[in-house]
C-alpha cells in the first residue's frame, strides 16, 4: 500500500484530484530522507521501519516496550516523572501523547514535561478508538496521513478531545451524511479549535464526492482552520463511522 497525504488549510479550494495527485508525490519525496529523531517518518531508512508503529499505547506492568514513533499513556496509570522518561526512551519515541480518561483529572497534566505533546481527553471505551485513528500506517488505513501532520497537529495545542460518531444501515448516501452531521454538531466552534483530524471508517473506498461532502460540511464551519483527512477501512459492512480528534484553543 501506497502511504497517501490528505491534509490542508481551508483558506483554500478544495480540488480533490490535484491533492491527491500532489500529495501523492510528497509522500513519495519524504520517504527517502534520512531525518534525525525527532522530526522522523516511520520510514527513515531503518530497515526494519514495518516493525515500528506511528502509535502504540503502554502501560507501566509491561516488560517490553515496542518500537513506535509517538508513544502513548493512560495517565490514570502508574506513572511518574522518571517512568516516563524510561519509557520514551526504551521505545525510541520522539515524544509522548498522554490519554485521559477521567474529566476530573487536570487538564495541564504533565504539561512541565517536555517529552510530553499533548493531552487527549475520550471516554473509557474510546481508548482503542484513539490508538487507531492515530496509527496511521496501520494496514487498516486506505488513505493516510504522512507521521510529519500527525506531529504537526500535536504542534497546535496541549489539550485534545477525541470524538466519533457512527451510523448503520445499508445506504451509503444516508450514512455518510448522518455521521457527518453529527460529528459537526460535536465540534465547539472554530474559535475554540486549532486543528483537526478527520477518519471517515467503512468497508470500501469513499469516492471523491464522498470525501468532499464530509469536507465540505466541516469547513463551511472551520474556515481557516487547519483540517487533516484520512480513511480506514472495517470489515462491518452495513456501518459508516467518523472518528475525529481536535486541537482546543
Amino acid at each position: 500500500m501506497e502511504d497517501t497525504i490528505m491534509t490542508h488549510s481551508t483558506q483554500e479550494p478544495v480540488e480533490n484530484q490535484n491533492l491527491l495527485d500532489k500529495q501523492n508525490t510528497k509522500s513519495d519525496n519524504d520517504s527517502h530522507h534520512d531525518l534525525p529523531q525527532g522530526n522522523r517518518d516511520v520510514c527513515n531508512g531503518e530497515s526494519n521501519w514495518r516493525e515500528i508503529s506511528v502509535a502504540a499505547l503502554y502501560r507501566p506492568d509491561i516488560g517490553h516496550f515496542a518500537p513506535s514513533i509517538i508513544g502513548y499513556f493512560i495517565t490514570s496509570d502508574d506513572w511518574n516523572e522518571q517512568t516516563l522518561l524510561a519509557l520514551k526512551e526504551k521505545a525510541g519515541a520522539d515524544f509522548l501523547v498522554g490519554i485521559q480518561t477521567d474529566e476530573s483529572e487536570c487538564k495541564y497534566l504533565f504539561k512541565h514535561l517536555d517529552v510530553i505533546k499533548g493531552i487527549i481527553r475520550c471516554q473509557p471505551d474510546d481508548v482503542e478508538d484513539v490508538i487507531k485513528l492515530l496509527d496511521v500506517y496501520s494496514p487498516r488505513y486506505d488513505i493516510c496521513l504522512n507521521a510529519y501532520d500527525i506531529k504537526s497537529l500535536f504542534e497546535c495545542s496541549h489539550s485534545f478531545r477525541f470524538i466519533q460518531t457512527i451510523a448503520t444501515g445499508d445506504c451509503a448516501s444516508h450514512l455518510i451524511e448522518k455521521t457527518t452531521q453529527q460529528l459537526v454538531s460535536k465540534l465547539p466552534s472554530a474559535a475554540n479549535i486549532k486543528g483537526i483530524f478527520v477518519n471517515p471508517e467503512c468497508s470500501q473506498s469513499l469516492s471523491l464526492d464522498e470525501l468532499s461532502h464530509i469536507s465540505d460540511a466541516i469547513e463551511s464551519s472551520y474556515d481557516g482552520t487547519e483540517l487533516y483527512y484520512s480513511q480506514s477501512f472495517t470489515d462491518e459492512s452495513m456501518s459508516f463511522r467518523l472518528r475525529a480528534i481536535y486541537a482546543e484553543s
